[in-house]
């Protein structure tokens, strides 16, 4: 999936192009709507992208659960409750068809329950300063690992059950006595 497409299209550059545009008299106010719609899935972006890079864009700072993170979330999560598509061609409603309604429900009630267990199993002291980088929580890693093992199988892409497990095992024991050699290694 090309994921990076849809962020440059939802991205504040291209909403400040249009506001340009649309202050200029190149635009009809009645893309204000859409403009104010790639400003908010771009703030949705920077929420599930944030890192350890410093920023200037508040939400692309490492989640915290702040009032403004919170407060934009159910935001999103309100408009894509009520969102309603209607198709160009047949004039139908076809909301139900448009899977990424559903998937972003998912995504923000999925964080939300995350952090809020992450954030649990810290101690008191501890709960203030912590920090969630949403970055790492990407489909990559796992497509690696998956990668990593079928490489263990001799690049069987179908492997069975029994063969997963083994090569699974063949890679988390690799790993861990690797961790475990260098780590003796620098004390």
């Amino acid at each position: 999936m090309k994921v990076f497409l849809a962020a440059q299209v939802f991205s504040q550059s291209v909403a400040a192009g249009m506001e340009t545009y649309l202050v200029s008299n190149k635009l009809e106010s009645s893309s204000k709507a859409t403009i104010d719609f790639i400003e908010n899935m771009d703030k949705l972006f920077d929420i599930f992208n944030s890192s350890r890079r410093p920023t200037s864009k508040n939400f692309n700072r490492p989640f915290k659960q702040t009032k403004e993170q919170e407060d934009h979330f159910k935001y999103m999560h309100n408009f894509f409750t009520n969102l309603i598509i209607i198709s160009k061609k047949e004039q139908t409603d076809v909301t139900n068809r448009m899977k990424f309604i559903n998937g972003w429900l998912i995504s923000i009630t999925g964080l939300l329950l995350l952090w809020k267990d992450l954030k649990s199993t810290r101690p008191l002291n501890q709960q203030e300063n912590y920090v969630l980088y949403t970055a790492r929580l990407n489909q990559d890693t796992i497509e690696n690992l998956f990668c990593t093992i079928t490489q263990q199988n001799g690049n069987n892409t179908n492997p069975t059950p029994y063969q997963y497990l083994f090569a699974f095992k063949k890679f988390f024991f690799t790993s861990l006595f690797s961790t475990l050699g260098k780590s003796k290694l620098h004390k």
